[in-house]
């Protein structure tokens, strides 16, 4: 069901949500490091990109500053969650010439099996600011469904 234990735990509403300025800028440059040290994300050899994604349950202690940021913005919307719950967490260091493709967040090691399952929640965050933001870098939220293909 669409509804399971899990998800109606989670608060939803509105759906989609942006926030600038959220974190004070003397914290930027030790998120900044951290992104550094914690990006693996490799060039892509076929379809997708490789490397490694962190992953972190709902009541562990962060390791990082970066997993401290994503355990707050899980928490902040699933404050008792009524199963297992946790984040999945990943780094991209980009500069003027790097690329990201247009992908879908989903499960890509059930893929293959024909299963499609998407995150119940997803966040974007970009720790740029002033001369350094990128115009270019922006996230599409989409209202449909995504094809296993």
């Amino acid at each position: 069901s669409p509804e399971g234990q899990l998800t109606q735990s989670i608060v939803f509403e509105p759906a989609v949500r942006v926030f600038d300025d959220v974190l004070p800028t003397q914290h930027l440059e030790a998120l900044k490091e951290c992104c550094r040290s914690c990006f693996q994300a490799k060039p892509s050899q076929g379809r997708y990109s490789s490397g490694k994604t962190f992953w972190s349950d709902w009541n562990q202690s962060p390791r990082c500053e970066l997993e401290a940021l994503a355990l707050a913005i899980l928490r902040r919307h699933c404050p008792e969650p009524a199963a297992q719950a946790g984040v999945e967490w990943w780094t991209l260091c980009l500069d003027e010439s790097s690329e990201v493709a247009w992908h879908w967040d989903r499960d890509y090691t059930l893929e293959s099996s024909g299963v499609n399952i998407h995150p119940m929640l997803g966040t974007v965050t970009y720790l740029s600011q002033g001369e350094e933001t990128h115009p270019q870098l922006s996230t599409w939220i989409l209202d449909v469904l995504s094809s296993v293909q």
